[in-house]
C-alpha cells in the first residue's frame, strides 16, 4: 500500500510569493557577500572567488526586481 500525502495549498498571494521569492535571493548574496569578504588572502584570486564575484555581480538584477510593482489583477490596478 502506498501513502501519498498532499502538499498543503500556498496561500500566499503571488505578489507575496514574489516578494518572499526575491528576498530569499537578496538574502543569499548577503551571504555569498560575507563568505568573499572572509575568504582568506590566499584564495583572492582562486576559482571560488571568480565564481562568488560572478554571483554578486548579479545584485543590480536582484534590486531592480525588488523594485517590481506587480499588478493586482482583476481591476485592482
Amino acid at each position: 500500500m502506498i501513502v501519498r500525502y498532499r502538499r498543503p495549498a500556498d496561500r500566499r498571494s503571488q505578489p507575496q510569493q514574489w516578494a518572499d521569492a526575491v528576498q530569499t535571493l537578496a538574502d543569499l548574496l548577503d551571504r555569498f557577500q560575507a563568505w568573499r569578504d572572509n575568504l582568506p588572502s590566499g584564495l583572492a584570486n582562486s576559482a571560488t572567488a571568480e565564481a562568488l564575484d560572478a554571483v554578486l555581480e548579479l545584485r543590480g538584477y536582484v534590486e531592480e526586481l525588488q523594485a517590481v510593482e506587480l499588478p493586482r489583477g482583476f481591476g485592482r490596478d
